[in-house]
C-alpha cells in the first residue's frame, strides 16, 4: 500500500463522482492511491474506468489500510455504515467527511479518538476550482489539517472556519450562489453565442466580468460602490433590461438544460467568429 493510500466510501454519488474529478486531476498522484467503495457494482466499474482508481463493493476490503478516509455517503446512512467499519479503522487514520448534515460529533460517537475534518464543498470541485470550508476536531493537529490540505488544495480554494456551526451557513451561501451563478453564466455564455462568439470565447468573457465585479467591488469598494450606484440610475437599468430582453438572456431559467445546450455550432459567415477567424 502507498503510505498516503486513501480511501472514499461512497453513497452520495453526485458528490463522489465531483470529488473523484477533482481529487484526480493531479497528475502527480497516482489515482492507484484510491480506492473507493460503494455497493452498486456498476458505478464502481464506471469509477474505475473513468478516474483509474481502484474499487470495491464491501468496504471493509481496505478500510484498515487508510492514512486518509473520505466520508461521502448519505447522513441516513451514518450508524449502518459505521457499526459495520469503525472497529476496523487504525487510530491514526485521519478521516475527512464530505457528509450533508452530519456533524463532526455524529461521527465521534462512533471514533472518539479519531482526528476529524468535515468539508463543505460546492459542485466545481470537479474542475479543481472548486469553494468551501473546514473545520477539525478538538484532535486534529496541525500534522492532520496540513494532510488534509494536500487533498483539498485539488478541489479548490478553502478556508478554515473554528466554530463548526458556521459551516453549515457557509454551505447555505455557498450552494444558493453556486445554482445562481451557473444559471448567470449560462445565460451570459448564451449571450455570447447570439452575437456568434464560441462557446469558449464566451465563457472567457463570462469569467472575467464576473471575476471583475466580485474584484471591484471587495478590493475597491468606492469604485465597486460607484459601479452599483451608475447601474442603478434608471436609464442605465432600463438599457440594461432592454438589452438582457434582447439577448434572451434568462431564457434557459425553468427550462430543462440538454446537453445541446453546449454543442459548438459551425460559424456562420456573417457571425463575429467567423468574421475573427477569417480576418
Amino acid at each position: 500500500m502507498s503510505k498516503l493510500f486513501k480511501g472514499i466510501i461512497a453513497g452520495n454519488h453526485f458528490i463522489t463522482e465531483n470529488l473523484l474529478s477533482g481529487l484526480t486531476r493531479n497528475e502527480e498522484e497516482d489515482p492507484q492511491d484510491y480506492c473507493v467503495a460503494d455497493n452498486t457494482q456498476e458505478l464502481c466499474d464506471e469509477w474505475a474506468r473513468k478516474f483509474h482508481v481502484r474499487t470495491t463493493t464491501n468496504p471493509i476490503d481496505f478500510v484498515g489500510s487508510t492514512a486518509i478516509l473520505i466520508f461521502s455517503f448519505h447522513h441516513d446512512d451514518l450508524d449502518g455504515i459505521m457499526k459495520k467499519i469503525a472497529p476496523k479503522i487504525k487510530k491514526e487514520t485521519l478521516i475527512l467527511s464530505v457528509m450533508h448534515r452530519t456533524k463532526i460529533a455524529d461521527i465521534e460517537k462512533y471514533l472518539p479518538e479519531h482526528q476529524i475534518i468535515r468539508l463543505v464543498l460546492n459542485p466545481s470541485m470537479l474542475s479543481g476550482a472548486g469553494v468551501g470550508a473546514y473545520a477539525a476536531n478538538r484532535n486534529a493537529t496541525v500534522d492532520a489539517k496540513s494532510a488534509a490540505q494536500i487533498i483539498i488544495k485539488d478541489l479548490g480554494s478553502m478556508i478554515e472556519v473554528n466554530n463548526e456551526d458556521e459551516l453549515d451557513e457557509i454551505r447555505k451561501f455557498i450552494m444558493a450562489n453556486t445554482f445562481m451563478s451557473y444559471l448567470t453564466v449560462k445565460s451570459m455564455v448564451d449571450a455570447g453565442r447570439k452575437i456568434g462568439l464560441s462557446l469558449k470565447d464566451a465563457g472567457f468573457i463570462a469569467d472575467k466580468i464576473l471575476n471583475g465585479a466580485v474584484q471591484t467591488l471587495v478590493t475597491d469598494r468606492q469604485r465597486g460602490i460607484a459601479m452599483l450606484q451608475e447601474a442603478f440610475r434608471k436609464d442605465v437599468l432600463n438599457e440594461a433590461i432592454t438589452l438582457i430582453k434582447s439577448y434572451g438572456i434568462y431564457d434557459s431559467i425553468g427550462k430543462t438544460i440538454t446537453k445541446d445546450d453546449f454543442i459548438e455550432p459551425e460559424p456562420k459567415k456573417n457571425d463575429l467568429r467567423y468574421r475573427w477567424l477569417n480576418r
